[in-house]
């Protein structure tokens, strides 16, 4: 990624905890990265409640360049473009899929 890579990892934690109005423990990996290093992070999302988890919104910041998304069965992705680069990628249970108590799952 680029040179302000170290950026990313608190600002995917601040969108999550602004995104979520449950105190959810989210967890990214690695929890450190290089600059100038092309990394993926894996997200995982817990649910801590009683109300299902049935969207993932992660906002990439300014100088970062996102390049791919993994889908998750039975998750929507949609992503977000300004100026031709992804801003924001968006997971959104479909059906019945969503994360129930005590449950969790990797968005990549």
């Amino acid at each position: 990624m680029k040179k302000y890579v170290k950026a990313l990892l608190p600002m995917l934690l601040a969108s999550f905890l602004l995104a979520i109005p449950v105190s959810a423990h989210v967890t990214v990996k690695p929890d450190t990265s290089a600059t100038n290093a092309w990394e993926t992070y894996t997200l995982k999302v817990p649910s801590e409640s009683d109300s299902p988890t049935t969207k993932v919104v992660v906002t990439i910041p300014k100088g970062v360049e996102f390049q791919q998304y993994e889908p998750v069965p039975g998750w929507k992705t949609s992503t977000e473009e300004k100026d031709g680069k992804v801003t924001r990628v968006t997971w959104e249970a479909t059906g019945k899929v969503c994360l129930l108590d005590n449950s969790s799952n990797s968005f990549l």
